[in-house]
């Protein structure tokens, strides 16, 4: 649905409403009302910024059409949207942070951006979302880190690439969704909840990681398995603790892949120098391979 056409004009009485701490501007133009919070703020400044909001305005704008309220004086408008996203989009135009924006405000703006086809400014904050939760292979890692920091952040995550079509951000989230050992980061309560389809990619999508990497493991021979083939890897004459060792590496592999293989952790060991440039070639391929897969492994058909 069009944003412009959400807008309704309501007679609230002003008991029932209150001001916005930051932004109720004595000598504002407009008022917005997000549920039972008031901003008032300036048209032009808002009309710059979006066609949507543009729109919104031109409608009643001698403040006299019929329904038309005021609040103060000024046009009130009613929008569905949370005032706490409003007020961190407000922030953000006009009292910039002097460091990077935290998450929640990128999120708050970003979805409003979105919404309100504010272009520029969306640009912008894409740019700075990258930075935070990178998406490409390349900066794999870097991602993965952000979110063992801030493990709710991933689910938050999903919640914006699917209220603003960002489809490239969902599968290094929903990755780490499903490596996640502790459940501390699947939210199932709240506005960043997950609903049941995103559940259901995460536990299959994680048999499915698990699946490969073992795969990977049988076909590749890197634990010498078949240690006559490769001599060198020394496994045969190998103590029971350095196997054990082995072994709890590669379980811990299947866990989370892309941390425990392409780390080094599965690889270290026995064997010359070209068994192990052949073993990090090999961690390499299948690294980008399971990555470029993540779309198919999490059943994510836009990614």
């Amino acid at each position: 649905m069009d944003p412009a056409s959400q807008f309704v004009m309501t007679d609230i009485s002003q008991p029932s409403l209150q001001r916005h701490d930051s932004f109720y501007l004595f000598d504002g133009s407009i008022c917005l009302l997000a549920r039972g919070i008031v901003f008032r703020v300036f048209k032009s400044l808002l009309a710059e910024e979006s066609g949507v909001f543009k729109d919104m305005f031109t409608v009643g704008s001698d403040g006299q059409a019929e329904g038309q309220s005021l609040y103060d004086g000024v046009p009130l408008i009613s929008l569905d949207d949370d005032p706490e996203d409003l007020a961190n989009l407000f922030r953000f135009l006009w009292k910039p942070p002097h460091a990077e924006p935290e998450f929640d405000t990128l999120y708050s703006c970003i979805h409003i951006s979105t919404k309100y086809v504010m272009d520029l400014r969306l640009t912008s904050l894409l740019e700075r979302l990258q930075a935070m939760v990178p998406w490409e292979y390349k900066d794999f890692q870097t991602c993965q880190a952000y979110y063992q920091k801030h493990p709710d952040h991933a689910a938050k995550v999903i919640a914006l690439a699917g209220k603003c079509h960002l489809p490239l951000y969902l599968p290094p989230a929903f990755y780490f969704l499903a490596c996640e050992e502790s459940g501390r980061a699947l939210s199932v309560r709240g506005p960043y909840a997950l609903d049941a389809e995103d559940i259901r990619r995460i536990h299959f999508g994680k048999t499915a990681i698990q699946n490969r990497w073992w795969d990977f493991v049988r076909e590749s021979d890197d634990i010498g398995l078949k240690s006559s083939a490769a001599p060198c890897y020394g496994w045969n004459d190998a103590s029971s603790y350095r196997l054990d060792a082995r072994i709890s590496a590669l379980q811990a592999g299947a866990q989370d892949p892309m941390k425990h293989w392409v780390s080094g952790k599965s690889i270290s060991g026995h064997g010359c120098s070209g068994c192990m440039a052949t073993k990090f070639a090999l961690a390499g391929d299948f690294a980008k391979h399971l990555f470029d897969d993540l779309p198919v492994i999490f059943d994510l058909k836009e990614a």
